[in-house]
């Protein structure tokens, strides 16, 4: 039950810091904080830029790096419980 739902976090990250760099899927956003050149809104909701994109990606990647044991499972699920 733990590693599955570790599965589905990490797809769910990876899957949305993909969905940002596709540009049918994001609109251009007028905010400009730190990478204006970058900054859309994913499915025209969520501010996002290539670094943060790139963040959720490698944060998938680490949770399907945790499926290589239990104890990584639960400190992978926990974090993403305290991040977000």
């Amino acid at each position: 039950m733990i590693k599955a739902v570790t599965i589905l976090l990490a797809l769910g990250f990876v899957t949305g810091g993909i969905a940002g760099f596709i540009p049918a899927l994001s609109v251009k956003h007028e905010m400009h904080v730190l990478f204006p050149e970058s900054s859309r809104l994913v499915l025209g909701l969520f501010p996002v830029n290539a670094v943060h994109n790139a963040a959720h990606i490698a944060y998938g990647l680490l949770g399907f790096l945790a499926l290589r044991s239990l104890g990584y499972s639960i400190a992978y699920n926990r974090s993403v419980l305290l991040i977000y």
